[in-house]
């Protein structure tokens, strides 16, 4: 069918030869999650679907990987039947993809956005593709091999996002005066957290995404650092910090980055939005970049937790449950603290109507 779009997979098995009668309860089980991808761009999608076998129980992992533009979802059971394993492991992913697809319309309806096509002039087509998982897996020399790899690529794709978010971060310890103007360099912080979790993603918490992690990850490095520059500043000048951290016999590549990398002199980008904006006239468009940039300017001067919910909830479109698990903060703490920034939010719109 011409209309018809072939998403990738590929299967892995451990300590175990599958046989031909798994394969194709897989196939069956997938096919159970194409119609909750109709709307994904389906260049960035991919399944990966992971059995291994643990001979001290005697029982079989499913692992299920999808990768998408925006996040990387993960469902894994354990069973003594690996039909059953995959059976309720494909039913917690389409639940992971449900969450994330209510998480997106909720971003869609706050920021009026449409696809991300329409950003670069196309316009989105009014009938959707049918899609379905292709009819043979990848061979193994052109499929994934583990989770990293399928990882490195959703980080590759919202890497200018991430970035754009530590800088954010930064400006505002800046601002305060808290840290040295150059003190932190964006690009170490994150590409520091981008090596962590590629060389452990299992230890990634099981209540959070890949996405989610990353950014708790970004901001316990950033306090950490928050919290070191802070401290010497205090007791030492700048240059016995750096004879102190030479002569030290562990310094950590971050550490080291600060200190001898040059400061970043490029003119800093503008946040950008997780979701772009639908199509808009070009006084519209720079009426909002406005109105964004300000409300970001602003939230400087507002309580840390405000200003954090405002920038991962409000700007990076995540939800309060996903905010409290990255902020390690309490949700009922959490929410007040939304409905805080909702009414500076209302207040400043209502500030620009009585101006116009």
């Amino acid at each position: 069918m011409a209309n018809r779009i072939l998403l990738p997979w590929n299967i892995v098995a451990r300590n175990f030869t599958p046989r031909e009668e798994l394969k194709q309860w897989v196939q069956r089980e997938i096919q159970k999650l194409e119609r909750h991808l109709t709307n994904f761009p389906h260049e960035s999608v991919h399944l990966q679907v992971v059995f291994e076998y643990h001979k001290k129980t005697k029982k079989f992992t499913s692992n299920l990987t999808l990768r998408l533009p925006s996040n990387l979802l993960n469902a894994k059971t354990i069973d003594e039947d690996p039909i059953s394993a995959l059976a309720n492991s494909a039913k917690a992913l389409i639940r992971e993809v449900d969450r994330l697809k209510d998480d997106l319309r909720h971003i869609k309806d706050r920021h009026r956005v449409r696809e991300k096509a329409a950003e670069s002039g196309e316009k989105p087509s009014p009938v959707q593709p049918l899609v379905s998982f292709a009819p043979e897996p990848l061979p193994e020399d052109k499929a994934p091999k583990n989770i990293s790899e399928l990882l490195n690529q959703v980080i590759e794709e919202n890497h200018e996002r991430l970035l754009d978010y530590v800088k954010r971060q930064i400006d505002y310890f800046e601002s305060l005066r808290e840290i040295p103007i150059n003190s932190i360099d964006a690009e170490a912080v994150l590409d520091e957290v981008v090596k962590e979790v590629l060389k452990n993603p299992d230890e990634k918490p099981d209540e959070l995404g890949y996405i989610q992690w990353i950014y708790q990850l970004i901001n316990d490095e950033l306090n950490k650092r928050h919290r070191m520059l802070k401290a010497r500043q205090k007791a030492v000048s700048v240059e016995d910090i750096e004879e102190e951290l030479e002569s030290a016999d562990e310094m950590t590549p971050l550490m080291v980055s600060m200190l001898n990398e040059p400061p970043e002199d490029e003119f800093r980008k503008q946040p950008r939005l997780f979701v772009p904006s639908r199509t808009l006239p070009p006084d519209e468009e720079l009426a909002e970049k406005e109105f964004i940039n300000e409300l970001i300017e602003n939230s400087r001067t507002w309580d840390k937790i405000e200003k954090d919910v405002f920038e991962l909830h409000f700007i990076e479109g995540f939800s309060a449950e996903d905010c409290a698990m990255i902020l390690k903060t309490d949700l009922s703490e959490l929410r007040n603290a939304i409905s805080n920034v909702h009414e500076r939010i209302r207040r400043k719109i209502l500030e620009e109507m009585w101006t116009k």
